[in-house]
Formats: structure tokens, C-alpha cells, sequence
């Protein structure tokens, strides 16, 4: 083995010995590029974030985001999101999902105490989001305790430039582009049967990201993979492979960057993760 390939070995392991946090470390002769898995909501107990995380955004001298934050969260891009969630042409949910399964979701939006007769004008992809935040909230997360949030805050106080992977169209369409495809159903579908078969599933996904544990948050997104690999790949591995150019373009430069994305974009093939090491770049986690 060469003293480069022994190094990078070294590395490897090193980083999987001491790996702790949803952060990886990317580096070149004179920049560093982290990784930080965000998860978009997460409860207070959360904070302080894990010591690594905090670290990488001190480091950094710009972040990248999934999305410009600021704009998203726009009442004019908000707005159109809602417009775009309605079904107003299209079958009801109950005619889409099938007789068995809308029970299955009819159940869900009950425990969840939501109003029922919404639902069978929304997209498909818009129940989805409904029920996964409905899940989240009943545990106690929040979305203003975001990672992404967080650092975006610290940023915006700190003057430290901040940028996003795609547009905010472009990323507003991942979810709207759903409208009247089976990805959205397919979507809801994989949504309810997590729930109903793992009702803590955003504990779940917490206590696997607090423990940096990159297998079981891979578990925890595999019912996505399986019943959709569509879906999965519209929503993330897709994602990936289009950031990367520019991923790669901020570690060519001599600045240290913070990327903060979901924590799902990082694990698996075609994970950010995997990606750099199909590079030949080697990601530590820290």
C-alpha cells in the first residue's frame, strides 16, 4: 500500500473511531470544507449543539446552505407553496391512496388531531409534510431550532457570507413538481406506513444524528429508498450529484466552508459522503 493510500486509510479509521457528530471534514492543501447534517427541526434539549458542529461554523469563513433561508421563509414564497398544495383538478387522496391505505392515513390525521376534511384537497406531497410535521411537533421539535436555522442565524449576526446549493425555485419545485406524479404519492405512501410502524420516529432520527450513528439513519430512510427509489432519488441522491460541482469548486478555493445540509444527503450511496470518497476526496467525520 503507498504512503498516500496507508494516510488515507489512517484517516478513515481514525474518523470512525472517534465519530460523534453528524459533521464531516473535507480537506485540501489550504481549505477545509464541513460537512454538518442538519436535521430541520429538533427539540430544545438539543442545545448546546454538539461540540464539532459549533467548531466547523467557528472555522468557517462562509456557509452554503440547501436554499437561501431568508427567502424561503418570504410570505410571497410561502404563499405560492400553499397554492400549489391544493388538488383542485386531480382525484381526491382517498381515490389515489386506495381504500386500505386512506384508512391507514384517515387514522394518522385523527391521532394527530388535524382537520380531516382538508386533506382531500392537498397534494399528495403536501399531506405528507403535514403528517411528518404534525409527528414532529407532538414530540417537541421545532423548526426555529433547526441546525440550518441555527447557523444561519449566527451567520446572518456574524456577517459571515451565506449562499445556497440551488435556488429557491428550484428547490420550492422538488416539492411542487410532485403535483398530479406518483412520486407524491408514492411519498405518502412510505410516509403513513413509517408512522404507523414507528410512531417515534423523530426521536428516532434524533437520537441517530446526536450519536453521529450514519447506519441507523440510513434504517430510518430506507423505507423512502425501497418503496420509492424515485422519490428517494428526486429528493436527495439527485440533489447530491447536482451540489457537488459546487461542493467541490468551494474546496478548490482557499476559504473554510460550512455546507449545512439534512443529514440524510450524507449517508448511503450516493450520499454526499460517498461521493467525495468516490473522488478520491477523503470526508472524516468529527
Amino acid at each position: 500500500m503507498s504512503r498516500r493510500l496507508l494516510a488515507l486509510a489512517l484517516l478513515v479509521v481514525a474518523g470512525l473511531a472517534r465519530a460523534d457528530s453528524f459533521v464531516w471534514a473535507v480537506t485540501d492543501d489550504d481549505s477545509t470544507l464541513y460537512l454538518i447534517g442538519s436535521m430541520h427541526l429538533l427539540p430544545d434539549e438539543a442545545y448546546p449543539l454538539p461540540e464539532a458542529m459549533t467548531r466547523a461554523y467557528n472555522d468557517a469563513e462562509r456557509l452554503v446552505f440547501e436554499a437561501d433561508l431568508a427567502a424561503l421563509q418570504s410570505p410571497a414564497v410561502q404563499l405560492s407553496l400553499l397554492s400549489k398544495a391544493q388538488n383542485l383538478d386531480g382525484p381526491p387522496l382517498r381515490e389515489q391512496l386506495g381504500p386500505a391505505l386512506h384508512r391507514e392515513f384517515l387514522a394518522l390525521v385523527r391521532e394527530y388531531e388535524l382537520p380531516v376534511i382538508s386533506f382531500e384537497a392537498m397534494q399528495p406531497w403536501f399531506a405528507s409534510l403535514s403528517l411528518e410535521l404534525a409527528n414532529y411537533q407532538r414530540a417537541g421539535f421545532r423548526p426555529e431550532r433547526g441546525v440550518d436555522q441555527h447557523f444561519h442565524n449566527l451567520a446572518l449576526a456574524d456577517g459571515k457570507p451565506r449562499e445556497g446549493l440551488e435556488s429557491v425555485d428550484a428547490h420550492m419545485a422538488l416539492l411542487t413538481g410532485m403535483s398530479g406524479d406518483d412520486n407524491g404519492v408514492a411519498m405518502l405512501t412510505a410516509t403513513v406506513r413509517q408512522l404507523r410502524e414507528q410512531p417515534d420516529i423523530a426521536q428516532a432520527l434524533y437520537r441517530a444524528w446526536r450519536d453521529g450513528d450514519v447506519a441507523a439513519m440510513q434504517r430510518l430512510v430506507d423505507p423512502l429508498r425501497v418503496e420509492s427509489p424515485d422519490a428517494y432519488a428526486h429528493l436527495l441522491t439527485n440533489r447530491n450529484a447536482d451540489w457537488m460541482p459546487r461542493l467541490q469548486a468551494l474546496l478548490a478555493g482557499d476559504q473554510d466552508v460550512a455546507a449545512v445540509v439534512g443529514a440524510l444527503h450524507l449517508v448511503g450511496e450516493g450520499g454526499l459522503v460517498d461521493l467525495f470518497l468516490k473522488a478520491g476526496q477523503v470526508p472524516v467525520q468529527q
